[in-house]
């Protein structure tokens, strides 16, 4: 009859310790995770009904109507005075967020937000959909003033516990809500100290049923394992000697073990009848690897001549000066950038990150690449550029992977830049005898990630002598041996080292720093970079001179036609 060691010891001892562990970890952690979160929703709502004894009902509907009649509608001293009150309370209960909302069929309207950043704070009258999720499931409370539960959500913002408190104006009808966001980032560090704890004690517990095993199958297991080492370690001996490998190592042993020790020993043995089989294996992969290799080699050509690379693409256009330039961390990479003229009077410039890295991410970044290029030569807007490339992308995306996108559409007639972001990296403007600054506002989710969703549009103006420099996050989150990142602050410190540099010397002043930032560091992302220097419209000669051209190139087709007929 065979007897097993591991059988008889191993699993009636440390299948029951660690049993009775892992339940114990499994009940104290959902009752401290309950807790947790109990407590911060909790917090939330007593912040957010503090927060609706410090306003004036009455006006949240006065001061939302104001702002939806008149968008530069500019809120009086009362309305101020409000916003310096929750400001205070949200310092002082150190809570993330503190705003007014009023909720309505389909989406949500701000009314008041404690931001103290006038670029990043949400104005009187923006609104947003309700979020897939917890949100949505709520809307019809929201809508109709009902208490609500603390919402946990993981979108824009990051990781928040919100809570909302309903507040009534003087005739008693529902005026909107007060709400709070507490940030859980401290809820992470508490959960990992707790499982690390109860870690500890499953090491300890187990700790001792181990030692007992060990102990009382010594005398049955160490023999016949001491065996099989020696053996093993010949044949590595004769393996780095580069000897041919003797087949009967193993065979010569004797071990009678009629358990798990008799079955490696079986198991050995038959290595060494197939180990002879393998190397010839071995030598047809290496041949495999060689020929995976050169073809990944074509694959890196083939993404590098997709993207344009050849400077200066419009030798006749003079509005304009555009450089580009992409490092791939890997032989392929997830990074792409693009730039085309949509028609005569319109540059479209993309700046792409896709998520992942190598040969998955590249034949992602071939078909959003591809997808937004055909939807910019329809003359779409960004944000229906983005909408619709957004909808296809979402159709059987069954590896989940996105694409964070800037796309800027110039009007090289005026200068003005029509554009979008997909939850991508800031662009950086200078104007002209200026500095580089950061353009911020909110971002709207990647590309990919979230179906049926509509997208921001912004616009600027670039004037002549102005510049403009797009980026991805491998350029701000290059890291050193000290595992230091790069960082905005230092990029716009090289950029404004020399800001009037033409777009070719800034964009390879930029890549000279961060090698030399990064120094012995590998490169763990792409790094993909644009500028453009806006000169200005066409002069009148030029204007004259591109129609001749496109009158010759139109009386050429309709010769070749007549000829074909």
């Amino acid at each position: 009859m065979r007897v097993s060691l591991s059988k008889k010891i191993a699993r009636m001892l440390l299948a029951i310790a660690l049993s009775l562990s892992v339940v114990l970890i499994l009940l104290s952690f959902f009752f401290y995770y309950s807790r947790t979160m109990k407590h911060y929703e909790t917090q939330a709502k007593n912040i957010a009904a503090i927060a609706a004894t410090r306003i004036n009902p009455d006006k949240i509907q006065y001061y939302l109507s104001k702002a939806l009649e008149n968008p530069e509608y500019q809120p009086d001293a009362e309305y101020e005075a409000m916003r310096e009150e929750l400001s205070e309370l949200q310092r002082a209960s150190g809570v993330e967020y503190i705003y007014i909302v009023k909720p309505v069929p389909e989406i949500v309207y701000y009314v008041l937000d404690t931001d103290p950043d006038p670029d990043t704070r949400t104005k009187i009258g923006a609104y947003e959909e309700y979020y897939d999720g917890i949100f949505k499931k709520h809307e019809d409370d929201m809508v109709n003033g009902r208490e609500l539960p603390g919402m946990i959500s993981k979108e824009t913002y990051g990781w928040l516990m919100s809570g909302f408190c309903p507040v009534s104006d003087s005739g008693g009808n529902f005026a909107g809500y007060t709400a709070a966001d507490i940030a859980m980032r401290e809820v992470q560090k508490d959960l990992l100290l707790f499982a690390c704890s109860m870690l500890l004690l499953i090491v300890g517990m187990t700790t001792g049923l181990t030692h007992f095993f060990i102990r009382l199958t010594a005398k049955t297991i160490s023999e016949p394992v001491k065996a099989l080492s020696q053996a093993a370690e010949k044949v590595v001996e004769e393996e780095e000697s580069g000897q041919e490998l003797d087949s009967s190592i193993f065979s010569n042993l004797v071990i009678r073990s009629n358990d798990e020790i008799g079955d490696l020993y079986q198991s050995l043995k038959k290595m060494e009848r197939d180990i002879q089989d393998y190397m010839t294996k071995l030598m047809r992969v290496t041949a495999e690897k060689e020929r995976y290799s050169a073809e990944l080699n074509v694959a890196t050509q083939i993404q590098a001549d997709m993207l344009p690379n050849i400077f200066p693409p419009y030798p006749e256009r003079s509005e304009f000066d555009i450089f580009a330039t992409m490092n791939p961390a890997k032989q392929v990479g997830g990074d792409f950038y693009d730039f085309f003229l949509v028609d005569d009077d319109h540059l479209a410039m993309v700046m792409a990150d896709v998520s992942g890295k190598g040969v998955p991410a590249a034949l992602f970044m071939v078909i959003a690449k591809t997808l937004i290029k055909n939807r910019a030569g329809k003359g779409e807007s960004p944000a229906e550029i983005f909408a619709n490339v957004n909808k296809q992308l979402c159709d059987g995306n069954k590896a989940g992977m996105f694409v964070t996108v800037w796309l800027g559409i110039l009007e090289l007639s005026t200068g003005l830049v029509k554009e979008a972001n997909a939850g991508h990296e800031d662009p950086a403007i200078r104007r002209k005898d200026g500095v580089y600054e950061l353009r911020k506002y909110r971002h709207s989710p990647p590309l990919g990630m979230i179906d049926g969703i509509s997208f921001h549009e912004h616009e600027f103006q670039l004037n002549p002598g102005d510049s403009l420099y797009v980026y991805t996050d491998g350029v701000t989150e290059a890291a050193n041996v000290k595992e230091e990142l790069f960082g905005a602050q230092r990029l716009l410190n090289i950029l404004n080292r020399d800001p009037s540099a033409s777009p070719k010397a800034l964009l390879f002043s930029v890549k000279s720093e961060i090698d030399d930032f990064a120094g012995e560091a590998e490169q763990c992302d792409d790094i993909t970079m644009l500028g453009l220097q806006y000169f200005g419209p066409l002069m009148s000669g030029e204007i004259l001179r591109l129609a001749k051209s496109w009158l010759n190139k139109r009386d050429g087709q309709a010769k070749s036609d007549k000829a074909d007929t």
